[in-house]
């Protein structure tokens, strides 16, 4: 028999690929943060590789596209913030 729940939002807070069904039960603009603030590690890494070991051109490209997701997800996060605020008065 089948999960009458498979494929919905509900089934996929609790079953997730990545993070421990505990961590869905954050807000989902908590997780956001979380990521982004993986990205501006990622960013800085890039950024001391780029630097410490040259290729300047090609390692400044993928910095760049980090801090462009860093900066969408920001605006992500924010709109669902402002969702949220709305929804709860």
């Amino acid at each position: 028999m089948s999960d009458p729940k498979w494929g919905t939002q509900e089934w996929h807070r609790e079953h997730p690929i990545y993070y421990k069904p505990d961590d869905m039960k954050e807000l989902p603009e908590v997780l956001i943060e979380r990521i982004r603030r993986d990205l501006g590690q990622l960013r800085g890494r890039l950024h001391d590789i780029k630097f410490a070991f040259g290729w300047a051109d090609r390692i400044a490209t993928a910095e760049e596209g980090v801090t462009l997701v860093i900066s969408y997800l920001y605006n992500v996060k924010e709109e669902i913030e402002k969702v949220r605020k709305a929804r709860d008065g």
